[in-house]
């Protein structure tokens, strides 16, 4: 694989606006929380991340066949057990303090069960609804120093225990502490963050739980229109699909692996078992060699979806019926940040025969416009490990669900697994071509691919069978749940047709052969190369025929190139911003490569520090100099404070010249909460030397003649 650098981080500050025009907006008012907590925080990476530490709560890892009365006694009660006989537990006290709760997991025999604290969410009021799940803090520590420093002093200085070293990232270990104080996992790191300068992250181990992209129906329909469509969905306009069956006399996916990071995947059904790797599946919510499910069926539908057994006479076809499926069952439970950061790198450098090349991924942040959430520290250092080492050196492929949460105002620009530039972030598009109801926006989505869409059209697919015989299908499967893992076989089908294909290969290849879907929507723009991007649809719904036949004959992209550096103009920070103010706080920077000439940009990376008690008040964009608009964050009702070290992802500028003068802007749409802008930083990542021919975007023609009515 050839080399890639990152180019310049260019810091840059604010100077204020003072015009103030008057307006109000109705706006979520801030939670009213009535259990006992304390705020507290703790870094991802460089991020702060604000919670709620539970005062009155301990979550109890039970040791052997001991029951969880016999741990906690007659003072406290189990609200939730799980599968695992695991439990969350609740103690009465006369008062609440951070004090009392270490007390009482002391009081706790650990040699029947091990108590672990409990946060949750700095927006969830009500701890007991199901979107607001708990995350224990574990008593383990992820950490990253810089080269030539040892872990040993650091490990012997704070009691911890070295219980892990990462190969797959260098100077990366897991500590376990001993310690019976079930914060001090927590304390520890932010210490060594704050106060040592040579840790790079220390991040406390957080097990969490994640939400299926999923929006459920149940419209039983047995056509999979999302591979050929011929009007034969309701609603739906012949030719939205993704153009996949000349694709596959082309290619059909064989040779790679694709796993499926999910709820598991039923091994045992019958339109997946003879593309089914169980030799080297695996299970991060029970420890078994079983990846099959427990309860939902959404990992082994999206198993169907990428790559469903085809040609075999019975059931659906995958789109890469010939690829092979790695179950990962992770999301089914809670998982830590290294279960996180394994099952990214499951089987990652293994020998060609065994080793995964893509990992499809319909899962993330719950989608309340609420959160700003992310990789942790050792699961980003995972995908960047795949990015410089799967496939031999050419990138593992990491494909991403955008979000179902469209009509909570979510954007996917606020998920920071979505909108990674390691990752290709789908969309979701419905029979008639125009997006989804649930599909977010996003300045970093790529593509779209077509999913369940108004009035309750889902795609079928596999569906978990919990009793034998294992042949049950769906006709009710949607969310971009069902969107990421038909790019993902889409992508496979590539790499077969061109096995030289590096990750961002893939990218360049998407984006100049993606289909304009939807053509009269507003929202379409040309940036400054010509390309057509839309927040809505990214550049369009991916083209399965011309992706294949472009990568066939692509050549890969040359190194990255260093920018020279930027000017930028100077003020004093903080600064405060307007409150609804339509002008806001406007910066600029001024961008010179100077010998570089031929640079084209692939991703901008705004990294943002903004002090604000309000924080969906705010839009925040990005102007090119080429005049193209990335809108990174639009006005929400999102109560929480501040954006820390936040990192938003634009692909809006593929392909543009950087050189000239960037425009941050940020606006305060609502009257009152207020705020200041502290830093931000920018980052333009982009290839020289290899600028590949200005596509012209393909606007399909849909033939309404020969309409098959539905059946």
């Amino acid at each position: 694989m050839r080399s890639r650098q990152i180019i310049h981080f260019f810091t840059l500050v604010f100077l204020i606006s003072t015009s103030v025009v008057q307006g109000q907006t109705t706006k979520t008012p801030e939670v009213s929380i009535d259990y006992p907590h304390e705020k507290v925080y703790y870094y991802n990476g460089d991020s702060q991340v604000n919670v709620l530490l539970a005062l009155d709560e301990v979550h109890i890892k039970k040791v052997g066949s001991n029951s969880i009365s016999s741990i906690v006694g007659t003072t406290s009660r189990a609200m939730k057990t799980e599968p695992n006989g695991n439990a969350f537990v609740r103690f009465a006290a006369s008062a609440y303090t951070r004090d009392r709760l270490v007390e009482y997991a002391k009081s706790l025999d650990s040699t029947k069960g091990s108590p672990s604290a409990i946060l949750y969410h700095q927006s969830s009021a009500d701890r007991d609804n199901a979107t607001t799940p708990a995350m224990v803090l574990e008593n383990r520590i992820s950490i990253k120093l810089t080269g030539g420093q040892q872990i040993s002093s650091i490990a012997a200085q704070y009691d911890l225990e070295i219980e892990r070293i990462i190969d797959y990232s260098p100077n990366t270990y897991i500590l376990r502490s001993n310690s019976s104080d079930v914060l001090y996992s927590l304390k520890t790191a932010n210490e060594l963050k704050e106060n040592n300068p040579t840790v790079i992250f220390a991040n406390p181990l957080i097990r969490r739980t994640m939400a299926p992209r999923l929006i459920p129906n149940d419209s039983l329909f047995n056509q999979q229109w999302h591979l050929e469509n011929t009007g034969q969905a309701l609603g739906s306009v012949p030719g939205n699909d993704v153009n996949i069956v000349d694709a596959w006399d082309v290619a059909t996916g064989n040779g790679n692996i694709i796993a499926i990071i999910d709820t598991g995947v039923q091994v045992g059904h019958v339109d997946l078992v003879a593309n089914l790797r169980t030799d080297i599946d695996i299970d991060f919510n029970d420890p078994d060699d079983d990846a099959s499910p427990q309860f939902s069926d959404h990992g082994t539908a999206c198993a169907g979806i990428a790559a469903g057994v085809g040609n075999n006479g019975m059931g659906i076809v995958g789109a890469a019926f010939d690829s092979e499926i790695v179950g990962i069952r992770l999301i089914e439970a809670g998982f830590s940040d290294q279960d996180e950061a394994d099952a990214l790198s499951h089987q990652l450098t293994e020998s060609a025969a065994d080793r995964v090349d893509i990992y499809s991924n319909s899962w993330g942040p719950f989608d309340d416009a609420s959160r700003l959430e992310t990789f942790t520290a050792l699961g980003e250092a995972a995908v960047v490990a795949g990015i410089n080492s799967g496939r031999g050196g050419l990138g593992a492929i990491y494909v991403w669900a955008a979000g179902n949460g469209l009509q909570s105002g979510d954007n996917a620009n606020y998920d920071g697994y979505a909108s990674s530039r390691y990752t290709v972030g789908v969309g979701a598009t419905g029979g008639d071509g125009t997006f989804s109801y649930y599909s977010e926006p996003g300045a970093s989505m790529l593509v779209n691919t077509p999913s369940s869409y108004n009035p309750g059209v889902g795609t079928t697919t596999t569906s978990t069978n919990f009793t034998a015989p294992h042949d049950e299908y769906t006709s009710g499967f949607g969310g971009t749940s069902s969107a990421c893992p038909l790019a993902a076989g889409i992508i496979s089908l590539m790499l077969e047709a061109n096995p030289a294909l590096t990750w961002l290969d893939v990218q360049h290849i998407l984006v100049d052969t993606a289909v304009k879907n939807d053509p009269i929507h507003a929202g379409w723009i040309a940036n400054g190369t010509g390309r057509l991007f839309n927040h809505q649809y990214g550049f369009g719904r991916i083209d399965a025929d011309a992706a294949v036949l472009a990568a066939q004959a692509h050549t890969n992209v040359f190194p990255t190139t260093q920018l020279a550096g930027a000017d930028s103009d100077v003020g004093t920070l903080p600064e405060t911003i307007p409150d609804s103010d339509v002008n806001g706080v406007t910066r600029t920077a001024t961008i010179d490569s100077g010998a570089v000439t031929d640079f084209g940009i692939e991703h901008v990376e705004l990294t943002i520090d903004i002090t604000h008690t309000y924080r969906g008040d705010l839009k925040i964009t990005l102007t090119s100099p080429s005049g193209m608009v990335s809108v990174m964050s639009e006005q929400h009702n999102d109560a929480n404070d501040d954006y820390s070290s936040w990192k938003f992802t634009s692909v809006a500028h593929w392909g543009e010249d950087p050189n000239g003068t960037w425009t941050l802007n940020v606006v305060d749409e609502v009257l009152d909460d207020f705020g200041s802008v502290d830093g931000w930083t920018l980052a333009i990542h982009g290839t020289s030397g290899s600028q590949l021919p200005i596509p012209t975007m393909k606007v399909p023609f849909f033939e309404t003649a020969n309409v098959v009515p539905e059946k």
